[in-house]
């Protein structure tokens, strides 16, 4: 089964984000995407896992700064 991508602004909803703050996410390459001509067009799998891994890193941090 193939994985259909979205667009920015479903994105953007997804996350309770402007969509401004969106394409600043898309333009620094800090969200996985895919352009395709003027468009972004991205995956959900793909930016979920990316907030799960980056929100585990943000954790991992923070319980070894206590641990100083």
């Amino acid at each position: 089964m193939t994985e259909h991508l979205v667009a920015a602004d479903v994105i953007a909803e997804r996350l309770r984000l402007t969509k401004h703050s969106s394409y600043t996410c898309l333009a620094t390459k800090r969200t996985p995407a895919h352009r395709l001509g003027s468009l972004w067009r991205l995956k959900v799998t793909e930016l979920d896992e990316r907030v799960r891994n980056n929100g585990a890193s943000q954790t991992s941090e923070l319980s070894k700064k206590g641990a100083d």
